[in-house]
């Protein structure tokens, strides 16, 4: 009995060696992107650190869900303005600049536990066309992380990786560079609709510790919240920056 015991002991822990290898392989294999300062960026990790109390971490843990599902939703419209800005000045399609896939680019890890390096795009290859500075600049865009709760990521995060799979394509609908118009309203209306009702269907399938329910709802009320106006202008105001940012 004891030996059987063992065996099944040592079992476990070759299981476990095998998962945190390649674990770590696939984390190695994305390209390290640049971490640049971003305002619509939670506070990086290290502030836990600081953070002695038990219950205060706990809670702190959970405060940047809303604001990191929020963006997941509104840099994602953000990336379509970019994409045309892009597509006009390279010649390059917009809907050939950037795939839909794995994410291949990384600006950081977390080494806080329960707390993930989250994307808030997840978007694969990317067109070598488009020349050194607008690649740099999409690499740094996709490739940007936030500090957040593990339950953000991998349940609900997930969710919303497929969703901007499937309307990534559809970003060439907008045209940024005119007002907007009913059909573009209404497109960004569905991924806003698409965004919050795959919040709406975890807080009913799935279990979550309070706060993170908490956290959800005031998540799902934020992005309900939003026009197609200030999406879209948020997203064309983001296009000034990308304009400073390639010198073009």
């Amino acid at each position: 009995m004891i030996r059987e015991l063992l065996d099944f002991l040592l079992l476990l822990k070759n299981i476990f060696i095998a998962l945190s290898l390649f674990i770590r392989k696939g984390l190695e294999a994305r390209r390290k992107a640049s971490l640049e300062s971003d305002p619509s960026s939670p506070e990086p990790d290290d502030i836990f650190e600081n953070l002695l109390d038990p219950f205060t971490r706990e809670r702190y843990k959970f405060k940047n869900v809303p604001r990191h599902l929020e963006a997941r939703f509104t840099r994602f419209i953000r990336l379509g303005a970019q994409l045309q800005y892009i597509s006009a000045k390279t010649g390059v399609p917009r809907g050939e600049i950037v795939h839909a896939g794995a994410s291949q680019f990384q600006d950081r890890s977390s080494t806080v536990q329960e707390m993930h390096a989250a994307h808030v795009i997840r978007v694969g290859n990317i067109n070598e066309n488009i020349g050194e500075y607008y690649e740099s600049f999409i690499r740094n865009f996709v490739g940007h992380t936030q500090i957040v709760h593990r339950l953000a990521n991998i349940g609900v995060g997930r969710d919303f990786d497929t969703i901007q799979s499937k309307y990534l394509d559809k970003l060439a609908v907008i045209d940024f560079t005119t007002p907007l118009n009913k059909t573009e309203a209404r497109l960004i209306e569905e991924i806003r609709d698409a965004f919050s009702q795959a919040i709406t269907d975890c807080l009913v399938n799935r279990t979550y510790p309070e706060l993170m329910y908490q956290k959800l709802m005031i998540a799902r009320e934020k992005i309900k919240a939003f026009t197609p106006r200030e999406v879209f202008q948020k997203a064309t105001k983001g296009v000034n920056y990308l304009r400073k940012k390639c010198k073009s």
